[in-house]
């Protein structure tokens, strides 16, 4: 009897450890180690992946300019020797009339004069250049009321202090949740505390931008697709370490990193 008290108590005290570690480590939203490690291996190849596609955009749109150039200066230069040629016309016709006039021995007076062919000056034809792309806002991905702004809280599930790295959106289950730039989807699936997670990465003036979608109930789209401003990746839900249905949104300014310490607070940067 009395060994039977010792093992009970045993798994009660190991149970109890566990426990205490596990509270100790619950956030509302984590990844594990091994999900650490597969995001950052697969933005790294995604960031490549766009900033090439940048850089061939760039090449295009340079190309593209110095065409429009060459072909201005072409129809400028056109149009200045259509310009001097008629010039010349008038002139001629001028002195063929002086030279018949003498000829025919009329009173000198002086010939009416020909009107000087109204040239208007060629205006340069000036290039629309593109405005230089400006890091834009990002859309909201869904509409709601604000349960949990981003900074200092107390975690709802242990009350300890903590970051909110995001801002927590409520709204009905099942709400459509909207993509809040275009980018290339990182992440589309399950992970600890998130639940069901998108994360995409966005690559605007050059510089790399990361958001993140998480509980969701639903995900529209898999890793490595493009999606637009506004494209629905999931639906909202209440999955992983959640107290009820919302939208937790992310912004990183840069690349997601672990700690999240380029979490940015989204209110200043969606409409």
């Amino acid at each position: 009897m009395q060994t039977r008290i010792i093992a009970e108590s045993e798994v009660k005290r190991t149970l109890v450890v566990r426990l205490n570690s596990q509270v100790e480590q619950l956030q509302q939203e984590q990844f594990t180690k091994a999900e650490e490690a597969a995001i950052l291996e697969d933005q790294q190849r995604l960031i490549s992946r766009q900033l090439e596609e940048l850089r061939a955009a760039e090449l295009r749109a340079q190309q593209e300019a110095k065409e429009r150039a060459e072909a201005a200066q072409r129809a400028a230069a056109a149009r200045e020797a259509e310009a001097a040629a008629e010039a010349e016309r008038q002139a001629e016709q001028k002195a063929k009339a002086e030279k018949e006039q003498q000829e025919q021995n009329q009173p000198a007076s002086r010939p009416p004069t020909a009107s000087e062919p109204v040239t208007e000056t060629p205006s340069a034809q000036s290039e629309t250049s593109e405005p230089g792309a400006i890091v834009k806002p990002f859309l909201l991905p869904v509409t709601g009321y604000v349960s949990s702004p981003f900074g200092p809280r107390n975690n709802p599930l242990t009350g300890k202090s903590e970051r909110h790295t995001g801002l927590d959106l409520v709204n009905a289950k099942g709400t459509p949740i909207k993509a809040a730039a275009g980018g290339i989807v990182l992440r589309a699936g399950s992970a600890t505390g998130y639940g069901n997670v998108v994360m995409i990465t966005h690559l605007i003036d050059g510089k790399v931008w990361t958001t993140v979608y998480g509980h969701l109930d639903s995900v529209s789209v898999k890793a490595g697709q493009t999606v637009m401003p506004g494209d629905i990746v999931g639906k909202l839900g209440s999955t992983g370490w959640s107290t009820g249905p919302h939208l937790h949104f992310e912004i990183h300014r840069g690349e997601w990193a672990v700690g999240q310490p380029n979490a940015v607070d989204p209110a200043p940067y969606i409409l």
